[in-house]
């Protein structure tokens, strides 16, 4: 054989085991990373499905009359979710759906950090398959077509809570681009080493080696370079060779890696069954795994991590060794842990939230009818805390709900279950309970508790509480029944002089016959002049002085005391005693514009808020003209606020009621404005004259970044859109000077003024405050 073609034919076997071992190594590298992305997209659906169900639940149960509204309200809060998806690559997208009839209507897609509008397709396309599985219950991966006609790999998942389907998906082009391009680059090498041999047949050097010596470099530039963690370990589990990402993701160096194995990075908890499926694919059950696993990082740090592990066989199918990816997950895993918390517990106490207490509470109660044993629901309801919130504000009446859920959560064991309901309301899960008696000892140290004296604001606070206590089976067999038991026991026990706690009973948890009662009372309170207003002055921030004033109703009960709307409204609308009650609060409120007016305080402006749809008909609008005309006040002296609820509401009946009060020359706020879901486009298109901003946000500035962003957004809107704004629950100055150096119109709250009766409330109307200018 001559020179030349030994030459040749030793380029031609060294280029084939080039072309041979960079292909392995390609498809290796491909097949890792394509179950790594099946993973992270089957994580995303199932992540994305998990919260869908959470955020519906929370919503149904804060909302369960109204199942078509808490479902509008849900969309519109996963949509915003979407809009920060990130996305898995760049062709990755998330899309949201549910079938209707013969279709599938595509709620929601975000891709590259939009989300698209909706798209319907028929449910028998195969363009729709992973949807309609979703939509079916099923829970996987595919490859196929999708709407555009790309092939797309796609993980779908059901959140079956709201009957909708979660689909993940990315273009396998964008899987299969990075190794396409490794394999042509291979091919190019194999290329590059046979006309090397050709050149060294013509004796100008030898570089076939040289280009050999340079695949390697470029393959090892890979691994070193590669975005996520990678290793070579023996089948031992020790490290063979490992990358840079993979020493910051576990913070040890390369030396102190290749010193120890795979297991002593794992976390003990997931060492074991981690090692165990690595071992079944060593021995021939499998090519590959993928988890998900806590390591131990540097100085006691655990961090998350997405762990594939891959067995390089040769010809023979023997494991030679093993590759590992590693990709950090941490920042995933905070934020699913944080979008748990937020959708479990309650924001101001920390402690677990209504859908929570609902999930506890029947686990509790499924143990207890499997071990044959009683449970006790203690229901706390503090005593008068409106008051609490009128005399030392909502910002101190938040510490006094955090101290009280600290000092429950210090008086039951590790085993029971506290949480707040809403409001002032706390409840208990007491597990395992022998005898009464046991309850009563619990119930007679968490008053105690609570009954010791507060420091709030520097100053002594005293409260007190009232429960309920219900026991199953003995009292009800089922959570609705035994919760709805333990309230009413509670309410009983406000009635008999609070500070104290009662039993229920099978019967009690109905309330019915205190209720009828109640209703009576109400209907005889109009008669009786047992209802009263009280105003809370306004301020023009421009000019510094009172201009308007928020009428508030009182009904000073015979027995009861002096009661506020949250006590006796919901009954007034079950009673169908809300419109006289609405028409009477329009009459006086307007009849006491023109007496002020007639004791020279003229230009007020009074704001009634009116909440429920009861006081927006025919018949109201008629009784609003009537009073309109008998008092001769200006309408425009009038404003009615309303709720996101009414005025977004789809009551043919109260839109027209609007308008014709608008025609009038009344003018409407929009109350609470910025903790709802209020369209902006359809914010526009309202007959709203002013936004009245929640008195949360208006509390948490200048100091919550957050909420002064807010703040200062719905203020910029407000301009564009030609409207007045009041910023409630102002109660410092620093509060004011924000709201004034933002252009907020009108500001309401504690610092202006609190509520008074109207004979003193010129008193606080020739009161100025002087403007600051701006800085």
């Amino acid at each position: 054989m001559s020179e030349a073609r030994r030459v040749l034919l030793l380029a031609g076997v060294m280029a084939a085991v080039a072309a041979l071992v960079g292909g392995a190594a390609i498809g290796i590298l491909y097949a890792t990373s394509f179950r790594a992305t099946e993973h992270r997209l089957i994580e995303t659906a199932r992540a994305q499905a998990r919260l869908i169900d959470a955020v519906g639940r929370s919503d149904r149960a804060n909302d369960p009359g109204h199942p078509d509204l808490a479902f509008a309200a849900t969309l519109s809060k996963i949509a915003e979710a979407y809009r920060t998806y990130e996305g898995i690559g760049d062709s990755g997208e998330l899309s949201l759906g549910r079938r209707e009839g013969d279709r599938i209507l595509f709620l929601l897609r975000q891709r590259q950090a939009e989300v698209d509008a909706p798209l319907a397709i028929a449910s028998g396309s195969p363009l729709g398959e992973p949807m309609r599985r979703a939509l079916a219950g099923g829970s996987g991966t595919m490859v196929g077509p999708d709407h555009r006609g790309e092939t797309v790999l796609a993980a779908y998942e059901p959140a079956p809570f709201l009957g909708l389907g979660v689909v993940a998906k990315i273009d396998l082009a964008e899987v299969r681009r990075p190794f396409v391009k490794a394999g042509a680059a291979v091919v190019a090498i194999a290329v590059v080493v046979i006309a090397g041999a050709t050149v060294l047949f013509f004796r100008i050097g030898n570089p076939m080696v040289r280009r050999l010596v340079e695949s390697e470099a470029r393959f090892r530039s890979a691994f070193e370079e590669a975005a996520h963690g990678m290793g070579l370990m023996g089948l031992d589990g020790r490290w063979l060779k490992v990358n840079q990402a993979l020493c910051e993701i576990v913070g040890l160096s390369e030396e102190e890696l290749l010193a120890s194995d795979l297991r002593a990075l794992l976390h003990p908890d997931d060492a074991e069954a981690t090692i165990d499926r690595i071992e079944e694919c060593v021995a021939g059950s499998c090519d590959s795994i993928q988890t998900e696993v806590r390591l131990r990082a540097k100085g006691g740090r655990t961090a998350w991590a997405s762990l594939a592990v891959s067995v390089v066989r040769d010809p023979r199918r023997q494991p030679v060794s093993l590759i590992a990816q590693l990709h950090d997950i941490s920042e995933r895993k905070a934020e699913e842990v944080r979008i748990w918390r937020r959708a479990s517990f309650d924001p101001v106490t920390g402690l677990p939230n209504r859908a929570l207490f609902a999930d506890r509470l029947n686990l509790a109660l499924s143990r207890a009818r499997r071990e044959g044993r009683r449970l006790a629901l203690v229901f706390l309801d503090l005593d008068r805390f409106k008051r609490v919130n009128d005399t030392v504000g909502h910002r101190a009446g938040d510490e006094l709900l955090r101290e009280v859920g600290a000092r429950i959560s210090n008086t039951m064991r590790a085993s029971d279950t506290v949480a707040r309901l809403a409001g002032d309301e706390f409840t208990a899960i007491v597990p395992e309970i022998v005898k009464a008696r046991d309850a009563e000892t619990v119930v007679r140290k968490l008053l105690d508790s609570i009954a010791a004296p507060f420091t709030l604001a520097g100053q002594p606070l005293s409260v007190t509480a009232s429960a309920g206590v219900a026991f199953f089976p003995d009292d009800a067999t089922d959570a609705d029944a035994l919760l709805q038991s333990a309230d009413a026991a509670m309410y009983r026990a406000k009635r008999r002089g609070r500070n104290r706690y009662e039993y229920g009973s099978p019967e009690m948890y109905s309330g019915a016959r205190e209720d009828a009662r109640t209703e009576r009372e109400l209907a005889r309170a109009l008669g009786r002049g047992e209802f009263f207003l009280i105003y809370q002055p306004i301020l023009n921030v421009r000019s510094g002085r009172v201009t308007a004033a928020e009428a508030l109703l009182r009904w000073r009960h015979p027995e009861r005391g002096t009661l506020a709307p949250d006590d006796f409204l919901a009954l007034a609308e079950r009673a169908r005693l809300i419109e006289p009650i609405c028409n009477w609060v329009l009459g006086e409120a307007c009849r006491q514009v023109r007496a002020w007016a007639k004791a020279g305080l003229d230009g007020l402006s009074v704001a009634v808020n009116v909440t429920a749809r009861e006081c927006l008909n025919g018949h109201h609008t008629d009784s609003l003209r009537g009073i309109l005309a008998e008092t001769q006040i200006d309408p425009a002296s009038l404003i009615l606020e309303m709720t996101e609820s009414v005025m977004f509401g789809d009551d043919r009946a109260a839109a027209e009621a609007i308008q014709e009060a608008k025609a009038m020359g009344v003018r409407f706020a929009l109350d609470d404005f910025g903790a709802g879901q209020s369209s902006l486009g359809v914010l526009k298109k309202l007959p709203v004259d002013f936004l009245k901003i929640d008195g949360s946000f208006v509390r948490a500035v200048p100091h919550d970044p957050d909420a002064a962003a807010l703040v200062g957004a719905i203020l910029a809107l407000a301009r564009s859109l030609d409207l007045g704004v009041i910023g409630e629950g102002v109660e410092s100055e620093p509060q004011l000077d924000f709201l004034r150096r933002h252009g907020c119109t009108f500001a309401q709250g504690f610092l202006v003024g609190r509520p008074v009766p109207p004979e003193r409330f010129a008193e606080v109307a020739s009161v100025s405050r002087p403007r600051q200018p701006r800085g």
